[in-house]
């Protein structure tokens, strides 16, 4: 989310937020990797009836044609941190299902990242990572990334 708030806060986007885009070292540091669907917010962003994306981790907006703000990618790490919570990778235009046993304050934070309304996410990126972490404890992140970690590296041996 830190990483993806300091895109946005240079007027960038990424639009491409998925497991196999995010690299986790042996420090726990991570790194958002493939800026190739990327858009400068300060460039005129126009509807397009085609959508470059992956699959469940696309936005609605996207989905409708919109060439997608900071929004899209606060609803593609909710779908990563909800998969990093055990829930299933959703299909295109399905949002994912929290298992059970997540916190509520965490599930409300990841449900309002995820709302069909881009308006009606969080102000920014920054933002919800701070209802993310004050929701959870440092526990549930640390096994939420170590299930990412293990899912991108599943994805990138199912690929090769």
């Amino acid at each position: 989310c830190r990483s993806v708030d300091a895109a946005h806060s240079v007027a960038i986007v990424h639009r491409d937020i998925k497991p196999t885009n995010v690299i986790v070292g042996g420090t726990g540091r991570t790194t958002l990797l493939d800026f190739g669907l990327a858009l400068s917010m300060n460039s005129e962003r126009t509807a397009s009836s085609v959508v470059l994306g992956s699959g469940g981790f696309t936005a609605p907006e996207r989905l409708a044609g919109d060439s997608g703000g900071p929004a899209v990618d606060q609803y593609a790490l909710a779908v990563l941190l909800a998969v990093g919570l055990g829930a299933e990778a959703p299909g295109v235009g399905a949002a994912p299902v929290l298992p059970a046993g997540v916190r509520p304050k965490l599930q409300a934070s990841i449900a309002r990242a995820l709302s069909d309304d881009p308006h009606a996410r969080f102000p920014s990126v920054g933002a919800f990572a701070d209802a993310v972490s004050q929701a959870a404890s440092k526990r549930w992140l640390w096994v939420a990334l170590a299930v990412l970690v293990l899912a991108a590296a599943a994805a990138t041996a199912v690929a090769t």
